[in-house]
């Protein structure tokens, strides 16, 4: 055997696994603008706020663009502080990829790296999409307001197994997806905020903040609309990626229906749970298989009801601490997500992927 030439094999095939699918992998460059604007609710009131925007002209999007992308892709998130049209507000922004497993100096986190653009300035995040799943971004700068004002957002990594698989396991195919973020709004805040000055003749305390307004993306009824109305057929299988960047603890009750939990946290859970409500925490997030039974397996009597033709049926998904599906203390609206079940033999053409 020629020893110089096995070992030379040997040294090129370890590097090549070293590499692993890396020397593969899509090179994906994302950007995002931090900015302000403004959100109206459902009652007319007008709430000042900060976020990320793909819009380099564009005001704050709530939330912001949701990021897609594939495992094993190279990630270069660049962040510009385009700076607030609507206040003196100087500060700078950051990007915590909650979830991903980073250096210090891409986390975001502005006490501990140097991912702080300053106004005008930019940062570029580099992150690596090793494992499938829903994972969250948002500014880690004062995060209590900052996170409070709107700077959060989703990102997917798709499984290696493919487009329509939540995790690299057959049991988590899908036929179509929708996401919802969870969050809430105390508008006392966003109006010191605004002023930089003080609310109700003292400084503004984030320990006081008192929600009034709840969000699952938008507020019920603006969660009526796509891409956020949820529609199901029938012997679909769709999953639900939901995550909770807000402060607050929520029960988020499905009527008409159950759901099957396949994921955490971006891990694929060994044994699913089935429930018709999910508890889900701050910074928590998950993935969930809805199906209704097909036409065949539904009671005669009940075929007369859920499909006579021209009605359609519609059931809620909300949050079961009740006063939180309110705006500003009006039923319904807050936290309240529309399921509309189509018939079997509706021509309506439904959106596979369905994301704020």
């Amino acid at each position: 055997m020629d020893t110089k030439r096995w070992f030379f094999g040997m040294v090129v095939l370890l590097a090549a696994m070293a590499i692993g699918t890396s020397a593969f992998a899509a090179k994906v460059e994302i950007t995002r603008y931090a900015t302000d604007g403004y959100m109206t609710m459902p009652d007319g009131k007008k709430i000042y706020v900060f976020g990320f925007t793909d819009d380099p002209n564009g005001d704050a999007k709530i939330p912001a663009p949701t990021i897609i992308v594939n495992e094993g892709d190279d990630i270069y998130l660049t962040l510009v502080n385009k700076g607030m049209n609507r206040s003196e507000n100087l500060e700078g922004h950051t990007i915590h990829p909650h979830g991903f497993l980073v250096p210090a100096m891409f986390d975001g986190v502005p006490e501990f790296s140097v991912s702080v653009p300053p106004l005008g300035g930019k940062f570029v995040y580099y992150l690596k999409a090793e494992r499938p799943g829903t994972y969250i971004y948002h500014c880690h700068m004062r995060a209590p307001v900052h996170i409070e004002m709107g700077m959060y957002g989703m990102i997917i990594v798709r499984s290696k197994k493919g487009e329509h698989y939540a995790f690299n396991d057959e049991s988590t195919y899908f036929d179509r997806e929708y996401a919802y973020i969870l969050s809430e709004f105390d508008y006392r805040l966003h109006e010191a905020e605004s002023k930089k000055e003080t609310c109700c003749g003292k400084t503004f305390n984030v320990a006081d903040i008192h929600p009034q307004y709840w969000i699952a993306n938008a507020p019920f009824p603006e969660t009526l609309k796509d891409p956020h109305l949820l529609k199901i057929k029938p012997g679909e299988r769709i999953l639900v990626r939901m995550l909770n960047i807000g402060q607050e603890s929520h029960a988020m009750h499905i009527h008409g229906m159950e759901f099957t939990i396949v994921g955490k946290d971006q891990n694929m859970l060994k044994s699913p749970i089935i429930s018709n409500t999910l508890h889900i925490a701050p910074g928590e997030t998950f993935d969930l298989i809805i199906t209704i039974p097909d036409k065949e397996k539904i009671p005669e009597y009940a075929k007369v009801l859920r499909y006579k033709q021209g009605l359609d049926e519609m059931f809620p998904w909300h949050d079961h601490m009740d006063y939180k599906a309110t705006n500003n203390g009006v039923f319904p609206g807050g936290m309240f997500i529309p399921i509309k079940v189509i018939p079997p033999d509706s021509k309506e053409q439904l959106t596979i992927f369905n994301h704020p």
